[in-house]
């Protein structure tokens, strides 16, 4: 069971997008005894975080016996196989998370890092559209967007989605990269190599 003032407070930390946050809350609440799917699911992203591929599949395995099929404990560990490069298995399992709930932005912008990383690009531009449909405060759904779009040439429409990526997170490399590789398609590669420099420096405010 998870107390109600676990849970308000866990869901306030995620509602302002602060995960380290909500995952200390859940680790603290576990270690007092309490024990939920979302509790079991934070922690497991945090071992996930720290590269403890097998500890965070002993956390979600322990939050199926729970919740058996839910389809943000399967979103999560489809995030880690993606993380240990088993990209089959991975896509499998988003694929099963999208099944429980169409809905799930999460498992969309998930799978499709994992069709780009596949180099399956249209199923991967299809899958980070629909998940900046679902979430449109998305940063990573958009420069996802971005990404494909410009390895397919379309530099207009990598330029446009990497610009509403960086709107929302001035910082996102993957937009940073997108714009970069349309500059040197297009021939701008000092624009781009500017752009790639202040990204490595870590000093975006002239971009």
């Amino acid at each position: 069971m998870i107390s109600a003032a676990t849970q308000i407070a866990i869901d306030d930390a995620l509602a302002a997008r602060d995960v380290a946050g909500a995952v200390r809350l859940a680790e603290a609440a576990l270690a007092a005894g309490e024990v939920a799917p979302l509790l079991l699911n934070l922690a497991a992203w945090a071992r996930e975080e720290a590269e403890d591929y097998a500890g965070a599949h002993a956390l979600l395995e322990r939050a199926f016996i729970l919740a058996p099929g839910d389809a943000f404990l399967l979103t999560a560990r489809a995030g880690v196989l993606l993380k240990e490069g088993r990209l089959s298995e991975a896509v499998r399992t988003y694929d099963a998370a999208i099944a429980r709930d169409p809905g799930n932005a999460a498992a969309w912008l998930g799978r499709g890092v994992v069709l780009e990383t596949g180099s399956s690009l249209e199923r991967a531009a299809e899958s980070f559209a629909r998940a900046a449909r679902l979430d449109p405060l998305s940063a990573s759904a958009f420069a996802g967007k971005a990404s494909v779009a410009g390895r397919l040439g379309k530099h207009a429409e990598a330029r446009a989605d990497a610009a509403r990526a960086l709107a929302l997170d001035p910082a996102d490399s993957t937009a940073h990269c997108a714009i970069a590789r349309s500059d040197i398609e297009e021939g701008e590669a000092g624009l781009a190599a500017d752009r790639l420099r202040s990204l490595l420096a870590g000093d975006l405010t002239a971009h």
